[in-house]
């Protein structure tokens, strides 16, 4: 029993550590995310009208 629980700990550990050291990227990768991923930014006024749905 008592090594069933060590071995299932150090799985978990394991698992653990390698989920962290994916995210551990000291910098964004480039190319990643396109740069009007997250829509245009219009200033006052200048937004464009919305377009009409397809029927």
């Amino acid at each position: 029993m008592r090594t069933t629980r060590t071995a299932l700990v150090a799985h978990a550990l394991s698992a653990a550590g390698a989920l962290l050291t994916g995210c551990a990227s000291p910098e964004p990768v480039s190319g990643s995310i396109p740069e009007d991923a997250f829509g245009t930014v219009y200033a006052e006024g200048e937004r464009p009208a919305a377009q009409e749905p397809a029927p």
